[in-house]
């Protein structure tokens, strides 16, 4: 049962106190595995995919040094709550169906805050940071409702996971697709949806709907699940199928002639994406409520593919070194940016530091006027920072995105704390037969950080490469095989080497001459160190309990349900722990 601070204050979408005074609608929308090479505005020498994005980021500000985490879950619970993945204890742990943690409940996410202001909020797409009990749902999480699957991966049009569970001796195919509205409190399996509408597609034409219909200052989340790299063939599309009569995939692939049978699909996928950003910016348009709409990529792309070099969707970080589950620039230096033709007065590139934990407070306070102080369940508040002063003061320039932010970079931030983990390997892929849960000593630990210009890797996967989007890449390589620097079970450990690296991305910007060892910048790591090593101090939190493990509780729900994954406990016993 959802407990009572859950209950209370839940209202129907549009049926909000009226705010005191009016505040724009907000439309945060996050790609899923999108890279630094995978937008047109940022790669301007291939033939694109995104002429929406294209259009909206040139004609908005451009997040130059925009930072995620290096993987989806850590990214979406950093994005929601504004704080620090070591101390969410989302350090590298994926949520997958049997997963037994989610954020903890103590903090409040964008969409709590925003419907203290007023807001209806509105969610499609993926949540991945908790599920197994009611409490940790999205519509118990702030959303007046949401329609989306909870792990990392399922087909675009089946919702399979491609994984069996097992129930009375049987095995039985598991599926990943719940909606819910926090006014009642229901959630249900919606077979209205599981009819293989190609759901990157389904999501943006109910965001555009929800849109054009709310009434007072509306949140919407659209997390698309495109362009991750689910092994699926019958993610094809054809025009028709997007916007019937149209020639724009014909004319895609006539331009991507000489690309990987790879790169065609991944193109694919994302111009359905970019399709839909649209979708929902002319909606809003049309409604006229057109207010902020914000773009981003939640980490960066996987080059390494599932289906090897001609299948599957390889997205690309090109020139940027490495890519998904690295803390290189690959993996978490994203494409972002901000459109607000009424609102923001002028156009060009943002050059501040910023991070998804940074949104919570510039949509919060800067965009809605709320507040976002500590609260008394938290008294360490937030780790975000907000930028909206600064990227309302942007000025037209002509400005290269490989720049790297200057010594003194304009902006209210001027470090990231990427990753303090203290786990000896990834917590969240642990099995039955898999070793003893390990806490390293401080001095052992994996720590990726960011002060300025300077960014420290320590215990980091060694020598990883950068990834070419006219080749293909099997699984095996570096950035996936290591899996966030974790995995160190015995047959993958000859395969990953740990080293300690130091970048000056204002000079190295491709991190390709490593300093860590350099006799000039002893002092300089060493600071880095103590100022990592402080914000360890402050705060940490990283349980040895979070696992991904079935059980007899979870399948007998996914059973009830229809063979789809629901919460299924809340207390110890079932697998499943509240943490506050």
């Amino acid at each position: 049962m959802v407990g009572q601070r859950y209950d209370q204050g839940a209202e129907a979408l549009g049926t909000h106190p009226a705010a005191p005074t009016p505040r724009p609608d907000v439309v945060l929308i996050t790609i899923d595995d999108a890279g630094f090479n995978d937008v047109g505005y940022q790669n301007p020498s291939a033939y694109s995919a995104t002429p929406n994005i294209d259009r909206y980021s040139s004609q908005g500000v451009r997040l130059s040094q925009y930072y995620g985490q290096p993987s989806c879950s850590p990214s979406r619970a950093a994005l929601m709550t504004g704080v620090w993945v070591h101390r969410l204890g989302f350090q590298d742990s994926e949520v997958s169906a049997y997963s037994n943690f989610s954020t903890p409940l103590r903090y409040a996410t964008i969409a709590e805050r925003l419907k203290k202001l007023g807001y209806a909020t509105v969610g499609w797409g993926k949540w991945n940071i908790g599920h197994c009990a009611e409490a940790m749902l999205p519509w118990n999480r702030g959303f007046d409702y949401f329609l989306g699957y909870f792990t990392a991966a399922i087909d675009y049009r089946t919702r399979a996971t491609g994984r069996n569970y097992t129930h009375g001796g049987v095995d039985r195919p598991l599926y990943d697709q719940l909606e819910g509205w926090a006014s009642t409190g229901e959630w249900r399996k919606p077979e209205d949806v599981f009819d293989e509408t190609y759901d990157s597609l389904l999501y943006a034409k109910k965001a555009a709907a929800a849109i054009s219909t709310a009434d007072g200052p509306l949140f919407a989340w659209l997390a698309f699940h495109g362009v991750h790299a689910d092994n699926d063939d019958s993610k094809n599309i054809t025009d028709n199928e997007i916007e019937p009569g149209s020639r724009g995939l014909a004319e895609l692939r006539r331009g991507l002639a000489n690309a990987t049978d790879g790169r065609i699909k991944f193109a694919e996928a994302m111009y359905v994406v970019d399709y839909g950003v649209g979708l929902v910016v002319e909606a809003a348009r049309d409604a006229n409520r057109l207010g902020i709409v914000i773009v981003h990529s939640d980490n960066g792309a996987m080059p390494c593919t599932y289906g090897g070099p001609t299948a599957d969707v390889p997205g690309s970080n090109y020139p940027l070194r490495s890519g998904k589950f690295q803390y290189f620039e690959g993996g978490v230096r994203v494409p972002a940016f901000v459109y607000a033709p009424e609102i923001l007065p002028t156009t060009g590139v943002y050059r501040g530091l910023m991070h998804h934990v940074d949104w919570l407070p510039t949509i919060v306070a800067g965009i809605a006027g709320g507040d976002v102080s500590k609260t008394d369940a938290d008294d360490l508040g937030i780790d975000g920072v907000d930028h909206w002063a600064w990227i309302k003061s942007v000025r037209v320039e002509d400005d290269s995105p490989l720049l790297a932010a200057p010594l003194d970079a304009v902006g209210p931030r001027d470090e990231i704390v990427f990753d303090i983990s203290t786990a000896a390997y990834n917590l969240s892929y642990g099995t039955d037969s898999a070793p003893k849960d390990l806490r390293l000593p401080y001095a052992d630990a994996i720590i990726a950080y960011r002060y300025k210009h300077l960014k420290l890797l320590k215990r980091h996967t060694d020598d990883d490469a950068y990834y070419r989007p006219d080749r293909g890449y099997l699984p095996n390589c570096t950035a996936m095989f290591c899996m966030m620097n974790r995995e160190l079970y015995s047959t993958q450990e000859a395969r990953c080497d740990f080293t300690d690296f130091l970048f000056n991305l204002t000079e190295d910007p491709l991190e390709q001459n490593n300093l860590a060892d350099h006799p000039h910048y002893r002092h300089i790591r060493r600071d880095l160190e103590d100022k990592a090593k402080r914000h360890f101090s402050r705060a940490f939190y990283q349980p040895l309990n979070h696992i991904s493990r079935s059980s007899v509780d979870a399948n007998h729900a996914f059973y009830k349900a229809g063979d789809v994954i629901v919460p299924w406990g809340g207390e110890p016993k079932s697998g499943c722990e509240l943490v506050y």
